[in-house]
């Protein structure tokens, strides 16, 4: 048995391992965003099932000992593929929804091996339940589930830590290497030990359609779940491969628990647990939502745990005879890509917010509904709707959606616009202030990246982050009061918001902002009025800033910006991509002898200051670190700010603006260097 439980192990570990691997080639392609790791999440669930299907049908309609040599010709065909690093001519350069685009490229990139790798799991145990007749082959499902785990848990802690993304690539490929050798042992086992018989022959156990139909709902809800607490949890946190990692973590585990004995799984407890997690869920969603990270974080993985136990252990119960192995497989496998496909295809084309999430709690009370009704079936009550369990659901499902129905129009409440694409929720929004004022905000998800105040006049005055006292807004004076006093000022930014730095601009000026959301665009000019009304002249370039710079410094050469601002977040995420060494070197390609690079690097959840100081060190440029703590009645105004200012010009110190902000000598241990090959967010959580 160990040959086929080190095949299964194997090939897990390598299946998560390339799921994170290929992420990260991908993100900085297209923008960084959380829907990266959806789509990508959306790809690889919906190549496990056809994986599932080439185990069913080699097994339907190939004898055993012809099942191992066709299997290895294909294993040996994929090393064609390796290594897995995907070329870059496959670097977007239209900017929509790219999720099609990004499909393409990973099936290009590591298609035929993910596919043989997903087939390992049912095929390696129908070949074990051949050759063992007597023993049970569900085991190894848990020892695959295993292998998943590992994979996906020593990739941010050890992997992503100490090893370049190349160098995780080729050992990916030496991984293979030992997987296709298990495949071999594990195909001479079966040879020897099985016997050409058609394992589709009839049994005496039969599967009713309820069961069929459950082997798809159950794993697509728990998938549902998995992706739209993923999506909850970081579009306000970095989309990196650590926190990706709790949710997918606690998936499986939830699969290991349930397959490895039935004892693990008792109704009378995960069912009431569930319920537990679902009232706390709702109630943080609608009388909170402003929690700690790490509050919101373990509700919503406590949730998603209790109702993956629910639903794969209601799945294991329901698992037929080992005649029927492949097919029940492949139903789950089914079941977890229209999971899939409904939060990374349907759900934003659909729906202008988040509303999956609630969906996927009402799936989960509607599993509690078809579970209770399962389990009083056989009741002797006269009629079970009348008994207290039956009103306890009633009453329990009644406050779920009217929780859900208070959330939606709590989100709705003075919205005067609201979309959605592949980069996230944007809303507009209008909230009654002082003296009939009425200050407008854009928002991605809770986080507010711009605000004006509608004066009924073209007045307007810098607000959030941009403050006159926030490091861009003490750049800007310092910039205005001695070398561009008299000379017009041309400033490049990453991030548009509602154009609040627009305000800054005087006649003469160039500003040109990269955005890669059209539909910020369309909000900034259509409902703010800072950029038709900024003295500047404005210019927009749509799409990911880092390529479109790419391309045009290989085009034309340096922009020549005074200042440069890097401001771009999704939610409260900071695009990694464009805060690497080369990130910044390319910034500082485009920027005059002597200019500024300014960056926000306002956040929750991640110091920032370590990176860029290791950075500055790295290309021997000063490092400005500029806090703006608001106090009284301005934080209905401004927010507190950490700006980062790097620039060559080494006079600047003497300024008045920054002296008492120049950075303190860089220690040994405060060097985090980013690159784009390898870069540890764990380091610098808050």
């Amino acid at each position: 048995m160990i040959i086929y439980a080190s095949t299964i192990f194997t090939s897990a570990f390598l299946l998560f391992q390339v799921q994170f691997i290929m992420a990260r080639y991908v993100l900085p392609w297209f923008g960084g965003s959380s829907s990266i790791w959806t789509t990508c999440l959306l790809f690889f669930q919906v190549l496990l099932p056809l994986g599932y299907l080439y185990a069913h049908l080699l097994k339907r309609y190939c004898p055993p000992r012809v099942q191992g040599l066709f299997h290895i010709l294909l294993v040996a065909v994929s090393f064609y593929f390796l290594p897995i690093i995907p070329d870059e001519s496959l670097k977007t350069t239209e900017f929509g929804s790219p999720v099609f685009q990004i499909i393409e490229l990973l099936l290009r990139a590591v298609g035929i091996p993910f596919l043989l790798l997903s087939s390992t799991a049912p095929l390696i145990q129908h070949w074990f339940s051949n050759s063992f007749k007597d023993r049970s082959p569900y085991r190894l499902y848990a020892v695959s589930n295993f292998g998943s785990l590992l994979g996906l848990i020593s990739y941010p802690v050890f992997f992503e830590q100490y090893f370049s993304i190349t160098a995780q690539s080729q050992f990916w490929a030496y991984g293979f290497s030992l997987y296709a050798l298990g495949c071999v042992l594990s195909a001479g086992i079966t040879n020897k030990k099985a016997v050409d018989i058609d394992l589709d022959r009839p049994s005496g156990e039969s599967v009713c359609l309820r069961d069929r139909l459950m082997w798809l709902i159950l794993p697509a809800i728990g998938t549902l779940m998995l992706l739209a607490s993923t999506t909850q949890i970081t579009r306000n946190v970095a989309a990196i491969p650590l926190v990706w990692a709790i949710p997918l973590s606690l998936y499986l585990v939830s699969f290991i628990v349930c397959f490895d004995k039935p004892k693990w799984y008792e109704r009378r407890i995960w069912i009431p647990a569930l319920i537990l997690f679902l009232a706390g869920t709702c109630f943080e969603l609608h009388y909170s939502g402003h929690s700690s990270f790490f509050a919101q974080i373990s509700l919503y993985s406590l949730l998603l745990f209790t109702l993956c136990m629910v639903c794969h252990g209601e799945l294991y119960l329901r698992k037929p005879e080992a005649n029927l192995l492949t097919s029940y497989y492949l139903h789950i496998g089914f079941g977890g890509a229209l999971g899939s496909i409904f939060v990374a295809v349907i759900a934003p084309i659909v729906f202008c917010d988040y509303w999956e999430f609630y969906i996927g709690l009402l799936g989960s009370y509607l599993i509690l509904a078809t579970l209770f009704s399962k389990t009083t079936e056989a009741s002797e009550t006269p009629s079970r709707f009348k008994s207290p369990a039956f009103l306890l659901y009633a009453v329990g499902g009644l406050g779920l959606l009217a929780c859900i129905v208070l959330k939606v129009k709590n989100d709705q409440e003075y919205v005067i616009s609201a979309t959605r694409n592949f980069y996230g929720r944007l809303r507009v929004i209008d909230i009654p202030f002082v003296q009939g004022l009425t200050l407008r905000k854009i928002k991605s998800g809770s986080i507010s990246h711009g605000t004006e105040i509608l004066f009924g006049t073209n007045e307007h005055i810098p607000t959030t982050y941009f403050g006159p006292g926030s490091g861009v807004g003490k750049m800007f004076a310092h910039l205005y009061s001695t070398t561009h006093a008299n000379q017009p000022l041309d400033a490049g930014f990453i991030g548009l918001g509602c154009g609040t730095l627009a305000v800054y601009g005087r006649p003469g000026d160039s500003f040109t902002f990269y955005e890669i959301d059209p539909h910020v665009v369309a909000a900034a000019q259509e409902f703010f009025s800072y950029l038709k009304d900024s003295k500047a002249r404005i210019e927009h370039r749509v799409g990911d800033a880092r390529i479109l710079l790419e391309q045009e410094r290989a085009h034309v050469g340096s922009n020549k910006f005074d200042l440069f601002v890097v401001d771009a977040f999704y939610g409260d995420t900071p695009p990694i991509h464009l805060l690497t060494h080369e990130a910044i070197t390319l910034y500082f390609d485009h920027l005059k002898e002597g200019g500024f690079l300014a960056l926000n690097i306002s956040n929750l959840y991640l110091n920032m200051i370590p990176v860029m100081r290791t950075i500055a060190k790295k290309m021997d440029i000063e490092a400005f670190v500029l806090f703006d703590k608001v106090v009284g009645k301005s934080k209905y105004i401004y927010n507190d700010s950490t700006w980062m200012v790097l620039t060559k010009d080494r006079t600047l110190k003497s300024s008045q603006i920054f002296k008492a902000h120049y950075t303190r000598k860089i220690k040994e241990e405060d060097e985090i260097l980013w690159t784009d090959d390898l870069s540890n967010v764990f380091s610098i959580l808050k």
